[in-house]
């Protein structure tokens, strides 16, 4: 009990020290956003720091972040550089969001996965994405009107309305396994600027009729042969000095001001990976299909359209579940959807007080869904040409010795396998009418 006691003695003095290095509040620069970018001397680093003075109300006219980027030979050293640029002590801890640049991604993310789990301040659960078309810095200056601080409206995990199933969501923990994984091709959400002013969005190439293109699949090769080709706009090309110079008055206030918001943070791609880099995007709605068949998400929202284009049915899948079912014997995998829906709208002359009606409306739903997904799988297949549905997650876990004969062939097997996807969806609700032809 006396060694006990003397022991107590020696270690309370410890505790009750302070820290070695005690640093002020008032000194700390609260990093939120960071971007990373390949650049001449190795690494571009773009850091979105708060103004907490701004954020409080003290400087009425000024922002609430600031936005500094540096050079320098390896990631460390371009933060230590941003480091000496002000008098705060800048601090990893609070990041929202890391925009990573499409070169950067081209040449493979594991260089800043190193970096950022080896960091103490740099939290796992920090959510990833790719700005494409654009530079992450220019990404990270923009001021919008719906979040003082950027980096929040970036951040994928803060979109909790009805267009999160157009989202994906990963970590720095997940992207790390993922780029480990011999099974698992990561998905990121990619973020682009929209121009109000000339209809554009940065990058799009594709083209004056947008709407047939929600479908369409980008490889990388396809963007680098098409980057010096100007931007398609409401009116036609848009001259890219015109765009740049709108992108510049992005970080002023009256892009925040101006009601028709001039330039806009749009979520409407995600990058495709292969291992730790990027090979090309998917659109938001082929988004929701993956998302589907990886049964990440219970709700979406389906819109079907008649052969002659002239009607259309919106409904709300409520109770979606999804089984996959592996034969690789037989080279086939199949995907059974299943759900309850809702009528939310509808324009074909039919009386839905009627069973048969309802039983026609849930066949009609249930052919579109699978044409959509069909169509989604075979440009997965012969675009991407890399297993990012999770196909091989299924058959490792359900018939685990082919697997071990097949797996390391798996990339050469994917875009042969016969993918059966099979649909049944139940409309058990029309809203609050019946029948909705007025």
């Amino acid at each position: 009990m006396k060694k006990l006691l003397i022991s107590l003695i020696f270690i309370i003095p410890f505790l009750l020290t302070g820290c070695l290095e005690p640093i002020e509040l008032s000194n700390i620069g609260i990093v939120v956003g960071m971007g990373i970018e390949i650049s001449d001397e190795g690494y571009e680093v773009t850091l979105q720091i708060l103004n907490p003075p701004a954020i409080s109300g003290q400087q009425q006219h000024a922002l609430a972040t600031l936005e500094l980027h540096e050079n320098a030979r390896s990631i460390h050293e371009a933060f230590k550089l941003l480091d000496q640029r002000t008098s705060a002590v800048l601090t990893l801890s609070h990041l929202e969001v890391i925009v990573i640049g499409e070169k950067f991604a081209e040449k493979g993310l594991s260089p800043f996965v190193n970096y950022a789990l080896r960091h103490s301040d740099i939290r796992p659960d920090i959510n990833m994405v790719v700005a494409k078309g654009v530079e992450p810095k220019q990404i990270l200056q923009v001021v919008t009107a719906f979040d003082a601080i950027p980096a929040i409206q970036i951040n994928p995990g803060t979109l909790k309305n009805s267009r999160a199933n157009r989202i994906i969501t990963k970590d720095l923990y997940e992207v790390a396994d993922a780029i480990n994984s011999p099974i698992d091709n990561m998905v990121l959400t990619a973020i682009t600027l929209y121009l109000e002013e000339y209809d554009v969005t940065v990058g799009d190439k594709q083209g004056e009729d947008k709407f047939n293109f929600r479908n369409k699949f980008e490889t990388i090769e396809e963007i680098n042969a098409n980057k010096d080709k100007p931007d398609i706009g409401r009116d036609g090309p848009v001259d890219k000095k015109k765009i740049d110079k709108e992108i510049a008055k992005s970080s002023t206030q009256h892009n925040a001001l101006d009601s028709k918001r001039p330039v806009q943070i749009r979520k409407e791609n995600a990058a495709v990976f292969n291992g730790d880099k990027i090979i090309g995007y998917i659109t938001d709605s082929n988004v929701q299909k993956l998302n589907i068949l990886k049964g990440s998400y219970k709700r979406y929202d389906l819109v079907a359209i008649t052969d002659d284009k002239e009607y259309y049915t919106s409904a709300g899948l409520t109770t979606l579940d999804v089984k996959v079912k592996s034969n690789m014997k037989n080279n086939e995998i199949t995907y059974k959807v299943t759900s309850d829906a809702i009528i939310l709208e509808n324009t074909y002359p039919i009386d839905f007080t009627y069973n048969q009606n309802l039983q026609a409306a849930s066949e009609f739903l249930s052919k579109r869904l699978k044409e959509d997904l069909e169509d989604f799988v075979k440009q997965s297949q012969e675009t991407m040409k890399v297993d990012f549905l999770g196909i091989a997650g299924h058959v490792s876990h359900q018939e685990k010795k082919l697997w071990r004969e097949i797996e390391g062939y798996w990339d050469d097997i994917f875009p042969h396998i016969n993918i059966i996807i099979e649909v049944e969806i139940d409309v058990n609700s029309t809203g609050e009418i019946g029948n909705v032809t007025l």
